[in-house]
Parts: C-alpha cells; sequence; structure tokens
C-alpha cells in the first residue's frame, strides 16, 4: 500500500445530533500537530509523560480549550470554524470523537508511540517531557544605542 492510499482512508463515528444517528469522519492526527498541542498545552505533556495529573483539572482546565482544537484537527477541520463547530458538540459525542481520533494517532497506545520517539531520541524526549521545558525562544533584541 503507498503512502497516498493511507491518507485518504478515514473512519466514521457515529454520534447523535438532535436525536439522529449521523456519521463523522474522523482521522488520525500527526507528530508535528502533536507536538504543537504539548508547547501550547504543557499540562498535556504531563499527563503523557506519565505524571499524576488531576483529572478535574485537566478536564476543566486544559481539556475544555485543547478538545475543540483536536477534534477539529482529527475531522479534518483545523482551525477557528472547526473548533467552534467541535465545541457544540455534546460531551458524550466529544468523547466518542475524541476516542476514534486517539486510536487512529496511537494505533498501538500512547505507550508504545511514547517508547518509539524514545528509542529515536531519549535526550531529547527527556527534555522536552520535562515539566516546564518547552520555552518559546525570545528573539534577540539589539541594544539601542543614545542618540548623542
Amino acid at each position: 500500500m503507498r503512502l497516498e492510499d493511507l491518507l485518504t482512508q478515514a473512519q466514521t463515528v457515529e454520534i447523535t445530533v438532535e436525536g439522529k444517528t449521523e456519521e463523522i469522519d474522523v482521522e488520525g492526527i500527526g507528530a508535528g500537530d502533536i507536538a504543537g498541542l504539548l508547547v501550547r498545552f504543557p499540562a498535556l505533556q504531563a499527563a503523557a509523560s506519565g505524571e499524576e495529573v488531576d483529572l478535574i483539572s485537566l478536564l476543566t482546565g486544559v481539556a475544555s480549550e485543547a478538545l475543540p482544537i483536536v477534534i477539529s484537527m482529527g475531522c479534518g477541520m483545523p482551525g477557528k470554524k472547526g473548533e467552534a463547530k467541535a465545541r457544540k458538540l455534546g460531551a458524550s459525542n466529544q468523547v466518542k470523537v475524541i476516542r476514534k481520533i486517539a486510536e487512529l494517532t496511537f494505533p498501538e497506545g500512547l505507550e508504545a508511540f511514547v517508547a518509539e520517539i524514545e528509542a529515536l531520541a531519549p535526550e531529547a524526549l527527556e527534555q522536552t517531557m520535562a515539566p516546564g521545558s518547552f520555552a518559546i525562544a525570545q528573539p534577540e533584541v539589539p541594544e539601542v544605542m543614545p542618540v548623542s
């Protein structure tokens, strides 16, 4: 099978909208998008690294922002418009969609994914998965010389 054949194979999830069963196309998200989410939401980074995380705090804090982003990416509609639509899904539907996105993103499970990354670059993983280790590099600002 070729890569182009794989990229067209979305799966569907049944959700209930206004009392009707509907199907929505879902696909996995890529490593670059995952990295972006970890940078944007360090609490997800902590959860992924196996740290003990307060589930209620995670769900009411980060998840309320991150879930619509993940859903919009996994449904092929990234961006503000897709995020707005994802927010309108009921909680049960959001969970169904997220579960399928996770299944497609990590077909062998999250632990296997982390192990693969760790095998590629163990030192880099230790640095990036450490709490607070993602920092946005600040551009160097040249000193301004006073005008005499």
